[in-house]
């Protein structure tokens, strides 16, 4: 899921990331195995990363891609929109 080959990931690497995602509440080691499953806390996470990604970023990502062709859709605005946010965010910490 990191974008990294099966044989790029080392022993080392993967006791980090589950030990990362074992303190952050997200998974926990099911007893007497070396198995892991999602906590109630990382399914809500997995449950809103989803959500997100269906039914925001992959229509506004369509609108980056070209895959709209009037900028005045409605997700090309949504996207306007966004982007305006993150900048005054951006600008308002920076100050």
């Amino acid at each position: 899921m990191l974008g990294s080959q099966e044989d790029q990931i080392t022993q080392g690497k993967m006791t980090y990331d589950l030990r990362r995602l074992r303190l952050h509440g997200l998974i926990e080691r099911i007893e007497t195995t070396h198995r892991y499953q999602l906590t109630r806390k990382g399914l809500g996470v997995v449950f809103i990363y989803q959500r997100t990604y269906a039914q925001l970023l992959r229509p506004l990502l369509s609108v980056v891609d070209g895959g709209c062709t009037s900028d005045n859709s409605h997700e090309a605005k949504a996207l306007k929109r966004i982007l305006s946010a993150i900048d005054t965010y951006i600008d308002d910490q920076a100050a």
